[in-house]
């Protein structure tokens, strides 16, 4: 890693070309390494040491699509340090405990040491995973279809006692084969998710509760077939899972980073770092969009809001006795007890709801117009015993 200062430089909107022209600071970057700039990280695919030590040139570019001029912004970046490191592509060779301490590297060449001992302290590893039409890869984990599961396993019922929605499995053994998080699990069992069904004006069908049951039980499984109460809806569309290991940081709008007394031009810095994990995240999957992603662990990655806030919401509501719902829209107040208690709730699993929508013999689209995300909430507590009866389900929408 090493760090350089700005002299000038341009951006060629046409070729995607940024070229720099800069002095040294701390180190020397070279051909392959990444500037960590505007929001992306560059790869040098040209560098030139001037013999005088004092104006050097690279030129770089960014597998990201830049449709912006970025003069200006380079003008405002004169005389400022920029900050080279690992290039995207070699950044994704790395092993997962390797990129938190890249990462963790990173922050702390950043001026403001409270938020790197905030970030050292709380990054996390996440799973994003991404269904995909190959043939049966014979792993256990899946999407859709029906439940391979042990003969005894039963759909959940929901309130009103009617059958949920089987939405998918993971087999956190086969999981654990290629990723850390799991492995911080106690158990190597098959989590599998249900979704309760919400009709409204007996027009749209969605999920409504997102329900999950666990067994340890790997061996002598069978196909589960459909309740009588929900064939008229059959199953969804049977796909496989391909999945990366990714960095996870607290999102600036999560309750955990709110409670950080930092003056207000720090969460800019906090968001620029958040943005950056973002960036070298970034995955392109075989079929399908990286940002409709399906998540297991690490942070809930919120459409506007904390989502474990949320949760501690719905959670207090449902155990209040209140049959004119007036207390249901009152905010949390934050005191030091319900802080903790927001803090206790894990992400456990979360999906676009738009990735459930075509089913066997459901007549139209389930999820019709639900363009946000379903997060289901474990508190830490229950996730480390594997217990996973008392799940929260957090639905936001654009």
């Amino acid at each position: 890693m090493s760090i350089i200062r700005l002299i000038d430089g341009t951006y060629e909107l046409g070729s995607g070309e940024l070229c720099l022209l800069f002095d040294k600071v701390n180190g020397t970057p070279a051909p392959g390494d990444g500037i960590l700039l505007f929001e992306s990280v560059w790869t040098i695919s040209e560098l030139t040491m001037s013999a005088n030590e004092e104006k050097h040139k690279l030129i770089a570019t960014t597998y990201i699509n830049i449709m912006d001029n970025l003069d200006e912004q380079i003008i405002d970046l004169r005389g400022k340090e920029i900050v080279c490191g690992y290039s995207w592509e070699a950044y994704k060779l790395l092993a997962s405990q390797d990129k938190i301490k890249y990462f963790k590297a990173v922050v702390d060449l950043y001026p403001f040491t409270p938020i790197s001992v905030f970030i050292k302290e709380h990054i996390q590893l996440t799973i994003a995973m991404f269904p995909i039409d190959d043939a049966d890869t014979g792993g256990l984990s899946k999407l859709g279809g029906l439940p391979t599961a042990p003969a005894n396993l039963s759909y959940p019922m929901d309130k009103n006692g009617n059958c949920t929605l089987f939405i998918g499995q993971i087999h956190l053994g086969e999981f654990n084969q290629w990723f850390d998080s799991t492995r911080e699990l106690a158990g190597r069992g098959i989590l599998y998710f249900f979704g309760s069904i919400r009709v409204s004006h007996n027009t749209y069908y969605s999920f409504d509760e997102i329900c999950v049951r666990y067994s340890e039980e790997t061996k002598d499984l069978t196909e589960i077939s459909l309740p009588d109460d929900i064939k008229e809806y059959g199953v969804f569309e049977e796909k496989n899972i391909t999945a990366v290991e990714e960095i996870s940081l607290p999102p600036l709008s999560s309750t955990i980073v709110e409670q950080e007394n930092w003056d207000d031009e720090k969460p800019s810095l906090y968001r620029r770092l958040e943005m950056l994990t973002e960036v070298y995240n970034y995955f392109d999957p075989p079929q399908g969009n990286y940002f409709d992603c399906i998540r297991l662990l690490g942070f809930p990655q919120p459409v506007h809001h904390c989502v474990q806030s949320e949760t501690v919401q719905k959670n207090l509501r449902q155990g209040w006795y209140d049959p004119d719902k007036t207390h249901n829209e009152k905010p949390i107040e934050m005191t030091p007890d319900r802080v903790a208690e927001i803090l206790e709730w894990r992400h456990l699993f979360s999906f676009p709801a738009e990735l459930f929508r075509k089913m066997s013999a459901f007549r139209g689209q389930f999820n019709e117009h639900m363009d946000g995300i379903f997060y289901v909430m474990v508190k830490d507590t229950d996730l480390k015993k594997m217990i996973f009866d008392n799940t929260e389900s957090v639905y936001q929408s654009t």
